[in-house]
C-alpha cells in the first residue's frame, strides 16, 4: 500500500511539472506570436514553424531544469534556489544559440542580417527572464511537493506510532488472570473435578481464540464485546462461584453501537482483582449501557464487598490503557472518569460518539 501511494504520488507530481512546463511554453509562443503579428503584419506567418522549434527547445531545456531540481531536493531551499538561478543561466544561453541555429536554417539571409554579437546577449537576458520565471514555478512547485510529502510522512508516523500504542495497550493482558485460571484448573483436576475442569478449559480457549483473532484497532459491536466478556467472566465464575454476580443492562439502541475491541476487558479484571477476590461476601458487577444526545453512555460498576473497607492502591495501568485507547480512537470526543460509589464499590463511566453497527 505504501508503495502504491508513492507510485500514485510520484505520478501526481510529474503530470503537475510536465503541464507547468507546456501550458509555460504554449503561453510564451502564442504571445510571441501575437507580438510577431503587430510588428510585422502578413508575415508572421513565415515565423510559426522555426519559432514552434525554438519552443520545443525550451520545453526539453525546461524538462531537464525540472529534472535538475528534483534531483537537487535534499539540499537546503537556499542551495535548490541557487541550483535554479545557475539552471536559468545556462538555459537562456544554450537557447540563445538554439534561437539563432533555427532560424538560421530556416532564413538565413534574413537571420544574419541583425546577428551580431550584441544580439545574443540581449537575447540571452530577454531569454534569462522566461527562465528564471519558469524555474521559479517549477521550484515553487517543488518546495510544494516536499511540504507534502513531509506531512504526509509525519501523519503515516503518526498513525503507526498511534496504532503501535494501540497494539501494545490492547495486548496486555493480565498475566494474574491466566495463572489464577491454570490454578484453578489444577485444583480442579486435583478434586477429580473433571466436568468442571473441561468447561473452564473450553471458556478459556474461546476466550483467547476470540480475543487473540481481533485487530487492537477494530470496533465491534457492543453486544459481540459483552459476549466476549462472558466468556472472561464465566471462567472467573468458576473461582468465585458464590462471590460473583453479574447484570448486564444495556438497551437495544446500546448493543449495536460500535466500541474498541476488548474496551471492557481491563474494566472488569479490576473488579476482579480488587473487589471480588478480597471480598467475603458476593460482589455484584454491573455493566449498564445507554443510547442518549447521538453518544453512547457506558459503565461498569461494582457493589462494595465485605472485608474490603477501601479499594487497594493499584498502579492504575487498567483504567489508563482504557483512556488512553478511547482518546487515540475519538480524540477529545472521548470522555472518561473513574470513581468511589457512597454506598461503596468503584464505578467507571464512558461517553463515546454512537457509531452504529451495519
Amino acid at each position: 500500500m505504501i508503495i502504491s501511494t508513492i507510485r500514485t504520488q510520484f505520478r501526481s507530481d510529474t503530470a503537475g511539472m510536465i503541464w507547468t512546463i507546456l501550458l509555460f511554453w504554449v503561453a510564451q509562443y502564442a504571445l510571441l506570436t501575437v507580438q510577431m503579428g503587430f510588428m510585422a503584419p502578413g508575415q508572421d506567418r513565415f515565423f510559426l514553424l522555426p519559432r514552434a522549434c525554438v519552443t520545443m527547445i525550451g520545453i526539453g531545456l525546461s524538462f531537464v531544469i525540472a529534472s535538475l531540481l528534483r534531483h537537487v531536493r535534499h539540499l537546503r531551499p537556499r542551495w535548490q534556489i541557487v541550483v535554479a538561478i545557475v539552471a536559468a543561466a545556462v538555459a537562456c544561453s544554450l537557447h540563445a544559440a538554439g534561437n539563432f541555429a533555427v532560424f538560421d536554417l530556416f532564413m538565413r539571409a534574413k537571420n544574419r542580417e541583425s546577428a551580431d554579437l550584441a544580439s545574443y546577449f540581449m537575447a540571452i537576458i530577454q531569454w534569462f527572464w522566461s527562465y528564471a520565471a519558469l524555474s521559479g514555478l517549477l521550484l515553487v512547485l517543488s518546495f510544494s511537493i516536499q511540504a507534502s510529502d513531509r506531512e504526509r510522512r509525519i501523519a503515516q508516523l503518526r498513525h503507526e506510532a498511534d496504532t503501535a500504542q494501540v497494539r501494545a495497550l490492547r495486548y496486555q493482558l493480565n498475566p494474574h488472570f491466566m495463572f489464577n485460571t491454570l490454578n484453578s484448573l489444577a485444583a480442579l483436576i486435583g478434586r477429580h473435578d473433571v466436568a468442571v475442569a473441561e468447561t473452564m478449559v473450553e471458556n478459556l480457549a474461546d476466550f483467547l481464540r476470540a480475543s487473540l483473532s481481533l485487530d487492537p484497532q477494530d470496533e465491534i459491536p457492543l453486544a459481540q464485546e459483552i459476549e466476549l466478556q462472558s466468556l472472561y467472566l464465566d471462567i472467573e465464575a468458576v473461582r468465585f462461584a458464590d462471590r460473583l454476580r453479574v447484570t448486564v443492562d444495556v438497551s437495544d439502541e446500546a448493543f449495536r453501537a460500535l466500541v474498541p475491541s476488548m474496551i471492557l476487558q481491563p474494566l472488569i479484571e479490576n473488579v476482579i482483582k480488587f473487589a471480588v477476590t478480597r471480598s467475603t461476601c458476593p460482589v455484584l458487577l454491573v455493566i449498564a449501557a445507554r443510547v442518549g444526545d447521538g453518544r453512547l453512555h457506558l459503565s461498569v460498576r461494582n457493589s462494595a464487598g465485605a472485608g474490603v473497607s477501601r479499594p487497594p492502591r493499584g498502579t492504575g495501568v487498567g483504567l489508563g490503557n482504557v483512556r488512553d485507547r478511547l482518546v487515540a480512537r475519538f480524540g477529545d470526543a472521548a470522555h472518561f472518569s473513574a470513581e468511589r460509589r457512597r454506598a461503596g464499590g468503584f464505578a467507571v463511566h464512558i461517553s463515546i460518539p454512537y457509531l452504529k453497527a451495519v
